[in-house]
């Protein structure tokens, strides 16, 4: 996009490797997984990836800020849907959500329960009331 706008040269090296990176990405993505993410050591923090390097060098800033940004969400969604498709997060959720709807529904079955039985006590105040006021109304 930006090349092709003219605010890049395609040749640039810091074009080439985001181009090079999201189109990795892209085929790839479905042999990524979470557990493998989880499984891998953390990165250090003298350990930046020389394509964030070769963007924080570009004389555009604007640009290179842009390019990141987008390169840096291209990368959440990846992890995101490394997530997503995760066998443990599926089982979890297979297994917690109708736990928590079957929750739910028992709630508003004792809910109803006491709605029921607020009417029935109404119901016999009310017979009460109308019955002891009977004998003097007449």
């Amino acid at each position: 996009m930006f090349a092709s706008e003219g605010r890049i040269a395609f040749d640039d090296p810091s074009y080439v490797g985001v181009r090079n990176r999201l189109n990795a990405l892209i085929r790839f993505c479905e042999h990524y997984s979470f557990s493998a993410l989880l499984a891998s050591p953390a990165p250090s923090s003298s350990d930046a990836p020389a394509l964030i390097a070769l963007l924080r060098s570009m004389p555009d800033r604007e640009l290179a800020n842009d390019i990141e940004r987008r390169y840096v969400t291209a990368l959440l969604l990846v992890v995101g849907s490394m997530v997503i498709r995760s066998v443990f997060w599926t089982v979890l959720f297979l297994v917690v959500a109708p736990i928590f709807a079957l929750r739910e529904m028992l709630r508003g079955v004792r809910d109803a329960n006491r709605l029921v039985t607020q009417i029935e006590r109404r119901i016999e105040r009310d017979a009460a009331i109308t019955s002891d006021m009977a004998p003097c109304c007449a």
